[in-house]
């Protein structure tokens, strides 16, 4: 705020040079307010596109998670626990919201939205976000899938180890993200006997 002082100290001397549309002390709160804002409002982000083209992978320049964890968002029930997901789900057209360390991979509803009529509102809303300093997950912490336990099977350790060096890695460049499921089924032996 101190940055742009002079800026809010040159109003008053601007606007008695031209004829005011409305009263001065109407106009000088808008204007600062405006000035404000846009001092604010100074982010830069990137994008890449994916092998699937209703997707798109936007790189705000800031860390989004803790490195190694990503959090998938698969409708607006589903961010309950992030206000940054749950704005844009806001967004007109986002199908899904998925948050990698450093980027935000969005995917649109169909091919018949242009990316070009949503980037904008999405780059606003990601900069307003980060700009208002709210936390992007509330509730719940991402937790790794792959993180390795005591009692892991070797064979469980030797392929969480590969997905986390070969596969995850290959993966979220192209803002995905590969997880680590288990299902344990119970055998079950019936005999028969003769009566």
């Amino acid at each position: 705020m101190k940055r742009f002082k002079h800026l809010i100290n040159i109003v008053p001397m601007l606007l008695k040079s031209q004829k005011p549309i409305a009263t001065s002390c109407k106009i000088i709160p808008m204007i600062k307010q405006k000035c404000l804002f846009m001092s604010i409002r100074n982010m830069f982000i990137q994008t890449q596109d994916t092998p699937n083209p209703n997707s798109v992978k936007f790189l705000p320049g800031v860390q989004v998670l803790e490195k190694g964890h990503t959090m998938d968002f698969p409708n607006s029930a589903a961010a309950y626990c992030s206000p940054l997901a749950k704005v844009l789900f806001r967004i007109e057209g986002v199908k899904s919201v998925f948050f990698g360390s450093d980027y935000i991979t969005l995917t649109k509803i169909d091919s018949d939205i242009e990316w070009m009529v949503l980037k904008p509102e999405i780059y606003a809303t990601i900069m307003d976000f980060f700009a208002s300093g709210l936390p992007i997950i509330t509730d719940v912490k991402p937790t790794s899938d792959t993180q390795i336990h005591d009692d892991d099977d070797e064979t469980v350790k030797m392929i969480k180890e590969l997905l986390d060096s070969r596969i995850r890695p290959t993966v979220q460049e192209d803002g995905g993200d590969i997880l680590f499921i288990v299902k344990l089924f119970s055998l079950i032996t019936f005999t028969c006997y003769e009566l």
